[in-house]
């Protein structure tokens, strides 16, 4: 097509371009203490010795062995030497990713010991760090999603307090912008907050001033692959320097076909006309065997792959018999929703733009001021968020931040802002939301002979509302409000926020070679509304030049999500019930984590570093989305219906008991709540950095790892629901006789009736129990009234009776003859819907377990990297990432996932010093495996393109 045609035409102009450009390369001291082993390694042998030269040293292997001991500044906050970061840390450069011929910096993080990257579809990642995802399992894919990782760029937090992740599809930089990746392993909320639970990923931008280059970039085509990067840089004197960068990408799945998942039920139907949303058709065997072979109904049982642009919706079969005994099938429309209106682009797996603008101001030696601003814009094909009937639902971003760093003489001040419009589920309108988040924070160090003290504080609040108030859906029972994720039946107040108060002290000492740190924050937050510590200690020992060990133990916790705490979304079910309405919990647990590591690094030679790391980690404190409570639903008409039937005598309580199932409606609260898991991890990671010769450098790590559960259960959502669905029939039939004779003859409605002069006293009573009941928050009191025992809760209730009678309101606000029916007989009535609730709470039906093996995080997992120049201008690389087998368990399904290997080349030749071009390979082998639940299978792309910088 045309879009290739340009492409080629770009590439091949630019490639002409940098062929006809020599200049000689003067590389300053600071240009080569930035460089990687490779990008030290492909210089000319003029240019290496000019190095040499530079630095002082007095030969090339003393060289390179001062640039394999990067700097790495994440681990303790202070820029060190890598070889005595006093954590487990690794550090990646741009140029090591560019010469691997990586594109994405989720691609990048394979190369980094401890990281679990898996494809789900062509440039889309799932990124863990030592795993500890999809607990608790038997859930929604959500839980899969990584949580237990802090993501920063330059310091700012790029993490989704929404959803509660590590917000990778919605970086607004590129490879170009990256100047080194930082990863540090382990517990480290005391250094940076909540949600470094297993580590942090600091991605590090490269600063104007850090260059001399005034323009450089990338482009690059393939089958199903464009992108794209380019940077202008310009110091426009020793204080001042300026940046501007743009990226773009664009990535196809190699199908446009969706994986539908399993369901024992589900059918998928391609004539809309056939069946309309919400109705039935009865269909003979013969007919339905015809609509099966003609592909106008899809078995997806098993689940299957389907032509998403061919599909119109949703049906479930069962099947019955005509009236002269023939077998025939009913044929029920249970989704109102046509894919192609969620799915505008099913072929796209991920496209986004980004701009980014960089201001160095260094007005003085000791005083520095960087400022960035960028927008991005995204649209990639993710994993859905919750019990959805697709393997990919759409996400698309659209934000915009700025962020501020200051040092001021030892004075450490951070800023940022960042907001926008996230749509987490494309075509579904409760999950689009507008979002900004503010941070700040300052740290001040005090130096005191060996001791370096840093006390600081912070501030940061994030608020979330829906997006657009939505009017109304017709779900085939009449019309119903929605207005969102937050703002179900809210009158407007459809949003939430959270803010996080902090403060934080880091002591390090050194002495010769021996290094103590000690670190504490405390965090402040408004959900949970507590104070949350977090420490670490460390201690470390330099023998000498070639080996240095570590030992740390810390403690790390979550944040809130935000979903989970001020959630207040009805979702209408297919089935029962017939309605799922999740609340917030205020309350929600907050992961924590106590992690132990020892480390050894050890250099036998200058070309030479091994790095070992034992970990081990008890975590708790999980929660998940659980069957709150479930309930009975009866509209007022029905409930009076009952009343009339009693009264009139035509209806007895067995006859009641009878009838009121069909009148029923059903309906679950589900809210996020903690769950009894003790959960294990240790494992022993190896990574290898070996100069072989000036021709051949090696890149391996290795990473052994085991997660084990105690007091597991393997809590089934959906059958809790169903189970307390059952329990809340069987209390309301026993309960609601008692209820509605206590209602026709209790002393509080019989002065009431008798005051209605004329009046039918069916209506008076019926009146004046729902005026009463008003908008009763029987969620709060119920767990208060549960745990009491059988006379306490008899005493509660006369309590009640006593307030009415005196007139008092229970905590000011709460009519207490309404608590009195409601704890009494579990129920609650809704003014605005004229409907009564009959509910049942949670009760744990399981005996847990102890050392369960979790299997969603693999035991075994690494890379092997090469990078080879056999000549100046030519550099071959490959590098291979395997994982061993993993299994999650969803409240879709079980889904093995098998261990895999995929091998990864680039083959690059320098036209000169300023350009190369290139040809790579992503999963050379074309392995078609599939590296996540229910995504796609991998396929090869192979892409041709230039790097340039002049």
């Amino acid at each position: 097509n045309m879009k290739n045609f340009y492409c080629t035409i770009v590439i091949i102009a630019t490639m002409l371009l940098c062929t006809n450009i020599n200049a000689q390369q003067n590389l300053t001291k600071e240009q080569i203490l930035n460089m990687s082993i490779s990008e030290l390694s492909e210089l000319p042998l003029e240019d290496l010795m000019q190095a040499v030269e530079t630095l002082g040293v007095s030969n090339v292997d003393e060289l390179f062995a001062l640039i394999m001991n990067k700097n790495v500044s994440s681990a303790s906050k202070t820029e060190e030497d890598s070889f005595t970061s006093p954590l487990s840390s690794t550090v990646i450069t741009r140029n090591e990713i560019r010469t691997y011929g990586i594109t994405t910096v989720e691609e990048a993080l394979r190369l980094i010991p401890g990281m679990i990257v898996s494809e789900k579809a062509n440039g889309v990642y799932d990124v863990q760090m030592r795993g500890l995802n999809n607990i608790p399992d038997n859930n929604i894919i959500l839980y899969t999603e990584n949580a237990n990782t802090l993501l920063m760029v330059d310091g700012r937090i790029a993490h989704n307090y929404a959803m509660g992740a590590p917000m990778m599809d919605v970086l607004p930089i590129s490879i170009e912008d990256i100047e080194r990746i930082e990863v540090v392993r382990g517990a480290t909320s005391a250094l940076y907050g909540p949600n470094a639970v297993n580590g942090v990923i600091n991605i590090i931008t490269s600063k104007p001033d850090q260059t001399e280059t005034l323009i450089s970039g990338n482009m690059t085509m393939g089958n199903n692959a464009y992108t794209g990067d380019v940077a202008l840089r310009k110091a426009w004197n020793n204080k001042i320097a300026t940046a501007l960068t743009f990226n773009m990408q664009l990535r196809k799945r190699p199908t446009a076909q969706m994986y539908a998942m399993p369901d024992q039920t589900s059918f998928l139907l391609s004539n809309a006309s056939m069946v309309e949303p919400f109705a039935q058709k009865i269909v003979s065997a013969d007919e339905f065997n015809s609509m099966i072979n003609n592909k106008e109904i899809t078995d997806i049982r098993d689940g299957a792959f389907v032509d998403i642009d061919k599909i119109d919706g949703h049906i479930t079969i069962s099947e019955t018999t005509t009236t002269d005994g023939q077998k025939a099938y009913v044929i029920s429309r249970t989704h109102p929703e046509i894919p192609t209106d969620i799915y505008p682009h099913p072929d796209v797996a991920r496209k986004n733009i980004g701009f980014n603008g960089y201001i160095t101001l260094t007005p003085a030696n000791d005083i520095r001021i960087d400022a960035t601003g960028g927008y991005q814009n995204s649209f990639v094909a993710n994993t859905p968020l919750g019990n959805e009937n697709f393997s990919f639902r759409n996400r698309q971003y659209s934000t915009a931040y700025v962020n501020v760093s200051a040092d001021i003489k030892g004075l450490h001040i951070l800023a940022n802002y960042i907001g926008g419009v996230n749509d987490y589920c494309v075509g579904n309108r409760s999950f689009y939301l507008y979002n900004k988040m503010g941070n700040a924070q300052a740290e001040y160090e005090i130096n005191v002979g060996g001791l370096n003290i840093r006390p600081g504080v912070g501030f940061q609040k994030t608020y979330f509302k829906d997006h657009k108030q939505l009017s109304t859906i017709d779900y085939g029972h009449g019309e119903e409000e929605i207005s969102g994720f937050f703002g179900y039946y809210s009158n407007g107040d459809n949003y939430c926020e959270n803010h996080d108060f902090s403060g934080s002290l880091k002591l390090d000492y050194k002495n010769k070679g021996l290094r103590l740190v000690a670190a504490t924050r405390f965090d402040k937050t408004q959900y949970p509304n507590e104070w949350n510590p977090t420490w670490q200690f460390v201690a470390a020992y330099k023998f000498n030049d070639n080996n240095f060990i570590r030992i740390n133990y810390a403690r790390a916790r979550r944040s809130a999500v935000l979903a989970n705490t001020s959630s207040n979304y009805n979702w209408h079910h297919v089935g029962a019930p017939e309605y799922l309405q999740y609340l917030g919990n205020e309350e929600t647990p907050l992961v924590k984590i106590d992690n132990v590591e020892i480390g050894y690094r050890w250099k036998p030679t200058e070309k030479l570093l091994l790095d070992a790391e034992a970990f081990m980690s008890w975590s708790s404190d999980y929660g998940e989305l659980k069957a709150y409570e479930s309930m009975l639903q009866l509209s007022g008409n029905n409930l009076n219906s009952a009343l009339t039937g009693l009264m009139s005598g035509t209806m007895d309580a067995a006859s009641l008991g009878a009838a009121l199932p069909s009148m029923f409606g059903t309906k679950t609260y589900i809210r996020y709540d903690e769950v009894p898991f003790k959960v294990q991890q240790m494992g022993i990671s190896l990574n290898l950095d070996w100069i072989i010769n000036s021709k051949l450098i090696a890149k391996i790590n290795a990473n052994v790892q085991r997660t084990t559960i105690d007091n597991y259960y393997k809590y089934s959502q959906t059958e809790m629901i169903m189970r307390q669905l059952m329990k809340s029939q069987e209390v309301t039939l026993n309960n609601i006789s008692p209820l509605i004779t206590e209602l026709m003859t209790g002393a509080q409605t019989a002065a009431y009736i008798a005051a209605m002069s004329g009046g039918d006293a069916q209506e008076a009573a019926l009146g004046y129990f729902a005026s009463c009941m008003g908008f009763t928050p029987i969620q709060k009191y119920t767990p208060i009234y549960n745990a009491l025992t059988e006379t306490e809760q008899q005493a509660y209730l006369d309590n009640l009776l006593a307030m009415y009678e005196s007139g008092q309101m229970v905590d000011g606000t709460v009519r207490p003859l309404g608590l009195y029916y409601a704890l009494k007989y579990n129920i609650r009535y809704d003014r605005e819907s004229d409907n009564y609730y009959f509910g049942s709470a949670v009760a744990e039906p399981y005996t847990t377990e102890n050392n369960y093996r979790h299997k969603a995080s693999p035991a075994f997992y690494g890379n092997i990297g090469l990078i080879y120049r056999p000549i100046d201008k030519l550099t071959i690389s490959a590098y291979t990432y395997m994982m061993g087998k993993r299994e999650f368990t969803t409240i879709i399904g079980t889904q093995e996932i098998d261990p895999y290997c995929t091998v990864n080349t680039k083959i690059a030749y320098k036209t000169t010093p300023q350009c190369e071009i290139f040809f790579s390979a992503h999963n050379l082998f074309n392995s078609q495996k599939r590296e996540f639940i229910y995504t796609d299978k991998i396929e090869g792309t192979y892409s041709i393109g230039a790097i340039f910088a002049f």
